[in-house]
């Protein structure tokens, strides 16, 4: 009995998990498919093992506040036109510019903690490995030729 993985010693004979790894490349300048050496399918289905240094949360921390203060000095201004422009009272600008407000700040403590959380990868012989996402979980596959 011959093993299935085995090349076939005559051309044109393919079994079948490389028949397709054995094709050309589609379109010029891509590399051919090539088979995982030392990777096996329950490392690459299971999730990525490692999580970020712990200073990324720090640096998220430092963008979302930036980001608020910018919000905060734009949705203020506006609330300062609404105003003294348009003359109107200043219950309603200034209650609609601290609704967005608020909870921008909010997010911008507790964000970066969640997504801290959520953050893994990997980095193999022939790939980096990256998972993300809070609400939506995105996989992604970097090859190390592209790197």
């Amino acid at each position: 009995m011959s093993d299935p993985t085995s090349v076939p010693s005559r051309q044109g004979e393919e079994t079948w998990p490389h028949q397709a790894l054995r094709q050309p490349a589609v379109a010029a300048g891509w590399p051919a498919p090539t088979r995982d050496v030392g990777v096996d399918a329950g490392d690459r289905l299971s999730e990525p093992r490692y999580r970020l240094d712990p200073r990324a949360r720090r640096m998220w921390l430092i963008a979302e506040l930036i980001q608020s203060v910018i919000w905060t000095a734009i949705l203020g201004a506006a609330a300062y036109a609404a105003i003294r422009i348009l003359e109107r009272a200043w219950l309603w600008p200034t209650a609609i510019a601290l609704a967005i407000i608020v909870p921008s700040l909010i997010w911008a403590f507790v964000g970066p903690a969640i997504r801290y959380r959520q953050w893994r990868y990997e980095i193999r012989d022939e790939e980096v490995d990256l998972q993300h996402g809070v609400l939506v979980k995105t996989r992604q596959l970097v090859p190390m030729s592209r790197i």
